[in-house]
């Protein structure tokens, strides 16, 4: 965390182990968190989360939709 008078930047790593639609999505992701202290107390100015963090040498992995064509932001749930 690096403090600038009345807002912080905290620079974080989350990892993650989790399930989404059936398919395995963990992994670790970078955080960036901008936050402003008021007079309610610390607030949120900014949030940045991106990932998965793969290793420099790594290549990264193709998502389901690009495998078999489907997409699951598109699925209509009945």
């Amino acid at each position: 965390m690096r403090s600038y008078g009345d807002t912080a930047v905290v620079d974080a790593v989350q990892r993650q182990v989790t399930t989404a639609r059936g398919h395995d999505a963990s992994g670790s992701f970078r955080l960036v968190a901008v936050c402003r202290v008021t007079s309610d107390g610390w607030r949120i100015a900014h949030l940045q989360l991106s990932g998965p963090l793969i290793a420099p040498t790594e290549m990264p992995s193709l998502r389901p939709s690009d495998v078999d064509g489907a997409d699951p932001m598109n699925e209509v749930v009945r």
